[in-house]
């Protein structure tokens, strides 16, 4: 399964949205009290710090599976590869299908 860094940036956004985004934990009352008294600062939630997190593990997996790559090419050159024409073809059809909907 192929998942783009454009699918992941509308999952992260669909969430926001659904939980009201990054939002003030603070009360109006001690956010008053702060102003004027203390520099600016950015407090992020629980989900916020969680969605980031798993933003950073999501980049760093590798677009490419070295392994998985020069296995096929072994397959491939020994003839051992036999491409089901079903299967591709039901795979094309299933990424149009993921790219009209995201």
């Amino acid at each position: 399964m192929i998942i783009s860094n454009k699918q992941v940036q509308k999952v992260i956004n669909a969430y926001l949205q659904r939980t009201g985004g990054l939002q003030d934990s603070h009360p109006a009352s001690v956010r008053e009290k702060r102003e004027g008294t203390s520099p600016d600062q950015v407090s992020l939630s629980v989900q916020a710090k969680e969605v980031e997190k798993l933003k950073k593990e999501i980049l760093a997996v590798p677009e490419v599976r070295e392994e998985k790559v020069q296995e096929l090419a072994k397959r491939i050159s020994t003839g051992e590869y036999k491409v089901n024409a079903q299967d591709v073809a039901e795979k094309m059809l299933a990424r149009d299908l993921a790219d009209r909907l995201s």
